[in-house]
């Protein structure tokens, strides 16, 4: 089977081509795919939505397939957009075949940064516009629970997670961590244990470069899974303080420059909790909170985002 070519911006008369990089297809009404296809197509680009588990390497380069089958030549897109990485167990090949087309290809966020950046771990060595509260890592149980044995409240949950999902709410001397920790590395896995930060606001906000996109405040709800939205927790459209929303600005910066041109970035109390780097929600939410980020403004920033890394134009209609 040919695979299919994009007619590239720079042609005579041929718009931009985007194409999204999912893990499973169709998106759902509200999943950011459908916001970010509608917003594009809408600006006169041509938007395609492949299934990433269908990724593959042929002379032509990385090919990816549609839900029709028709498999697509990645390279030649004038912008990609990596919106999942599909099943767990082939993840390494392929974020592998991806990172073989940086410098080849324009990705929103580039897939050797999103390998870096996608989970709840402190940022890497450069200093942020926001400090991280206390955490540790490992899959050592008792040198996890070594740590919160001074006291006071504990956050666990898995580096990688998602959802709220096994995310879980400790004293120090409660007696019943040490379980919960073993249970959490178990097989090996790592585990975060972060100090909780308390009766402060928490923010998502959402940054394309030097640009902030929207956000809005969360609060808990009764579950285990604490400020998450699909665990409980709810949004409000309460106004972004000045301070946060400069600070935000400087991060999302920073993020474009080290390769990642979209996140949603969750602070509490002035401190990061996380960048959600690969698919952070908030399109939905926003627009549900009679909100929506403004179609125009989402492919600015965008495009913009990825001259910030690049410096090379990206193509408009």
């Amino acid at each position: 089977m040919d695979a299919v070519e994009c007619n590239r911006g720079g042609q005579a008369g041929s718009a931009p081509c985007l194409l999204l990089l999912l893990g499973g297809l169709p998106p759902g009404p509200e999943d950011n795919a459908t916001f970010i296809h509608r917003a594009f197509s809408h600006a006169g680009w041509t938007v395609r939505a492949l299934h990433l588990d269908t990724l593959r390497l042929g002379p032509e380069g990385p090919l990816a397939a549609d839900s029709a089958g028709a498999l697509h030549a990645l390279k030649s897109a004038d912008l990609l957009w990596v919106l999942g990485f599909g099943s767990r167990s082939a993840f390494l090949d392929k974020s592998q075949i991806l990172q073989s087309l940086e410098g080849a290809g324009a990705f929103v966020s580039q897939p050797s940064a999103l390998h870096l950046y996608h989970s709840k771990y402190p940022f890497p060595a450069t200093p942020t516009p926001f400090p991280h509260p206390e955490s540790y890592a490992s899959s050592d149980a008792a040198w996890l629970h070594r740590q919160a044995q001074g006291g006071g409240r504990w956050v666990l949950k898995p580096p990688a997670g998602s959802f709220g999902a096994e995310v879980s709410f400790w004293d120090g001397q409660d007696p019943a961590l040490r379980d919960a920790l073993a249970q959490a590395t178990d097989s090996g896995r790592y585990a975060l244990l972060q100090r909780e930060i308390a009766g402060a606001e928490e923010w998502r906000i959402l940054v394309a470069g030097d640009r902030v996109l929207g956000a809005y405040e969360r609060r808990p709800g009764i579950s285990q899974g604490g400020w998450n939205l699909a665990a409980g927790g709810t949004a409000h459209l309460t106004p972004l303080p000045g301070d946060l929303a400069t600070r935000a600005q400087a991060l999302g910066l920073q993020l474009a420059r080290a390769g990642i041109g979209y996140a949603g970035i969750d602070v509490r109390g002035g401190m990061l909790l996380e960048a959600n780097v690969i698919n952070p929600g908030g399109l939905a939410t926003l627009a549900g909170l009679g909100k929506p980020v403004a179609e125009e403004a989402l492919v600015s920033a965008i495009t913009a985002a990825a001259q910030h890394r690049t410096q090379a134009p990206v193509l408009t209609p």
